[in-house]
């Protein structure tokens, strides 16, 4: 006669595993088995389901950490012999096994804690009984539009006492590698069973938002509460916890759950499915769309979130666009004291303005200041009378030595070009910085003060270059302190362009001339000779058959450095690439200019070979000078020519349709 069992006289052995190291963030920091499932650490509800079946006797094996693991869940020590075993060395999943039966257990039901939907362990004990097996592998359901060729192992077995005398009692030994084929070798019966759903298993954060929003889909569209929740009148489809607050101006689309003590404000759009976790707080104008939010997160004004999974603990700036992200805690000290900090002085402006019944979308933005308001004026106004004085305070000597020196030095004319630039690509971009949030920011304020003490000690030792650099950082303190972080961070490629307007010191440019003339003659002569011209070098005079030419302090290429430099930092702001691109870019300006500069230097020597009067070849030598900007610009455009073609971005998976699909195969 068959042999059968009953749920009474199972055990469950749950493998708790130990956390994960790289592969993903979030594992390495928080181990998967207490990650919240709707409310719930994934053990706490494997837990709950398993009692409520009928099982009464569990091992928890976990390899490190059995502590935090036991302090994370609860359970009734009346009705429930729950037993943790932590591995001193790790035993594998067949050693738990082992280590977890006792000499009376008949069978065994092993699986691991971080599944999210419930199993039917009744009916998985029949298949088990119907095919008289040692073990049993339980795999996961086939999809209806899935063409597989084997099923998915759900990570879940079903194990007589007969498996035991395969498994050593000493030592590491796994079960698909090391007890299967153990058990085959020997004869004994293995046989598969098909689960009626999904277990749930899930490895990493993609993994488990899909599960959580499949589970999340599931119940609500079936009409279920979720444990400690409840529904809201006006939205059947969303269920919220005790102590919720939500502004009657947020809007819900598609099954959402919300946990406790969580603020929404205003003008706020959730998009199911989503689950959000407790003590959360979301500031308006938000937007979230099918994504899980863990415990006391707070998200700034006017963000938006999408397809992603947002720690516990974060704080997400205002205007901050996620998508397709883990946005995992900070990892030192320092970080996430700061942003505490940050995520304190958010919740307590969002909270202190959020009401049922009234309008709390107050967030100032920087192009709210150029709007026509009772206090329009104040804005405007206050910035430009900051950057006037400013400027007025530099006038004299900086502003005009600055004037003097783009006006009359060749090597710095370009950086007349360099506020110019800096003012369009501002007015360029206005939409942009028109949409972030002004906060002021003391910060700034103490880096102006900083700066006039660094002007003073120029003055004082007649430091040139001090007086110039503390100009351009008192223009990004008053942007700071006036708009703050937020616009400064969209700001600081224009403020470090306006570096480029400066001179070099006149240290620098001293120990910077004789090399690059230096380089100019050697170069040139270089290129001479391979073009076949019989040529002398004496110092920086080349005598190519018999026509002297001189290589002047004028011609060391510092000119088209200094102007090439500015066209690649022109190029960096007008055009939408990568950080490292733009870094590349810059940095070849520099071989550019050289090797522009000894083409001109070699051209002009050839031509004085065969110019016969001094006017034509002054002419030729400037007019070479001229062409070499348009040279520089082909060679730029060339160069990301070049990285376009070599740099081959990955194809973007599109999840949104991934998990959509997972979820209309479970219907």
């Amino acid at each position: 006669m068959p042999q059968t069992h009953t749920i009474d006289r199972l055990k469950a052995v749950i493998l708790v595993g130990g956390r994960d190291f790289g592969r993903c963030p979030l594992a390495s920091r928080l181990n998967r088995a207490v990650w919240p499932v709707l409310g719930k650490p994934a053990l706490q509800g494997l837990l709950d389901e398993l009692a409520a079946q009928g099982l009464r006797r569990f091992v928890i094996s976990c390899e490190s950490q059995s502590k935090l693991i036991q302090q994370s869940i609860h359970w009734d020590e009346t009705t429930l012999d729950v037993v943790f075993h932590e591995e001193v060395l790790p035993r594998g999943p067949a050693g738990c096994i082992r280590d977890a039966m006792s000499p009376g257990d008949k069978l065994l039901l092993v699986l691991p804690a971080n599944i999210v939907n419930p199993l039917d362990v009744r009916q998985m004990l029949d298949l088990h009984d119907s095919r008289q097996a040692d073990m049993t592998v339980y795999l996961n359901p086939h999809s209806v539009q899935q063409e597989a060729l084997y099923a998915e192992d759900s990570q879940i077995y079903m194990c007589s006492q007969a498996v035991l005398n395969r498994i050593p009692e000493t030592g590491f030994f796994d079960l698909k590698e090391g007890l299967i084929p153990a058990l085959v070798k020997n004869g004994q019966t293995i046989a598969s069973a098909c689960l009626p759903i999904e277990s749930g298993h899930y490895r990493n954060w993609f993994e488990y938002t899909a599960r959580v929003k499949a589970r999340c889909c599931d119940l609500l569209s079936k009409g279920r509460i979720v444990d400690g929740f409840s529904s809201l009148p006006e939205h059947p489809n969303v269920q919220v916890g005790s102590n919720v607050t939500i502004s009657e101006k947020a809007r819900f689309f598609g099954p959402v759950v919300i946990g406790n003590n969580t603020v929404i404000a205003a003008d706020t759009m959730v998009f199911g499915p989503s689950v959000i976790g407790e003590d959360v707080t979301i500031g308006p104008g938000c937007i979230i769309e099918e994504s899980v939010i863990w415990d006391k997160v707070v998200i700034g004004d006017q963000s938006r979130i999408r397809y992603s999974l947002v720690d516990a603990f974060r704080t997400v700036p205002v205007q901050t666009d996620i998508s397709d992200s883990l946005v995992s805690c900070r990892k030192s000290f320092f970080q996430r004291r700061a942003n505490t900090l940050q995520g304190k002085n958010i919740r307590k402006s969002i909270r202190g303005r959020v009401d049922k019944n009234q309008d709390v979308s107050d967030v100032v933005f920087a192009g709210d200041l150029f709007k026509p308001k009772n206090n329009w004026f104040i804005g405007p106004i206050a910035l430009f009378l900051a950057l006037a004085a400013l400027i007025f305070s530099y006038w004299n000597p900086t502003v005009k030595g600055l004037l003097h020196i783009w006006l009359e030095s060749d090597e710095y004319s370009s950086g007349l070009l360099v506020p110019l630039v800096a003012g369009y690509v501002l007015w360029a971009r206005r939409q942009m910085f028109s949409r972030i949030a002004v906060q002021p920011a003391m910060t700034g304020l103490a880096m102006l003060l900083t700066v006039q003490a660094v002007r003073l000690t120029g003055l004082y030792f007649g430091m040139k270059s001090g007086e110039n650099i503390a100009f351009v950082l008192s223009i990004g303190a008053v942007f700071l302190s006036l708009l703050g972080w937020r616009f400064f961070k969209k700001f600081t490629p224009i403020f470090l362009f306006l570096f480029l307007m400066l001179p070099l010191p006149a240290r620098v440019e001293s120990n910077l001339t004789l090399p690059l003339q230096g380089w100019a003659t050697v170069s040139s002569v270089f290129c001479l000779e391979t073009l076949g011209f019989s040529v002398i070098r004496e110092g920086n005079i080349i005598d190519i058959a018999g026509t002297k030419v001189a290589v002047a302090e004028a011609c060391n290429g510092l000119r088209m450095l200094t102007a090439f430099v500015v066209v690649s930092g022109l190029v960096t702001l007008v055009t939408k690439r990568k950080l490292y691109e733009k870094v590349l870019i810059l940095l070849s300006s520099i071989p550019i200019a050289l090797l522009c500069n000894t083409i001109r230097l070699t051209v002009t020597a050839i031509a004085f070979t065969k110019l016969d009067t001094e006017k034509w070849e002054k002419i030729f030598h400037d007019f070479g000078g001229f062409a070499m900007m348009p040279l520089a610009v082909l060679l730029i455009v060339f160069e990301l020519w070049l990285l376009s073609r070599i740099v081959i971005e990955p194809k973007k998976v599109n999840k949104q349709k991934q998990i959509i699909y997972r979820r209309e195969t479970k219907e």
